[in-house]
């Protein structure tokens, strides 16, 4: 029941969750729903959005079809 009322809240509120991948760990942040990548980057770290220059964006469906390899999805 607990995965549910997490869903319904994020939904009511607009809000989702947005992934950034490395080697050695994945991290979950959560945005308003339709922040720019800028802003969405100053989410990590407020430094990142003043020199933001670009993401690369991956939906997870093709993340997790492509065996989590960031080479056979482009």
């Amino acid at each position: 029941m607990i995965n549910k009322i997490i869903r319904t809240g994020y939904k009511v509120l607009d809000l989702i969750n947005y992934f950034t991948v490395g080697t050695d760990e994945v991290k979950a942040w959560t945005i308003r729903e339709g922040t720019m990548a800028p802003a969405a980057a100053a989410v990590i770290h407020s430094d990142i959005e003043k020199g933001f220059i670009c993401a690369e964006v991956f939906k997870y469906e093709d993340w997790d079809k492509y065996g989590q390899n960031e080479a056979t999805i482009k």
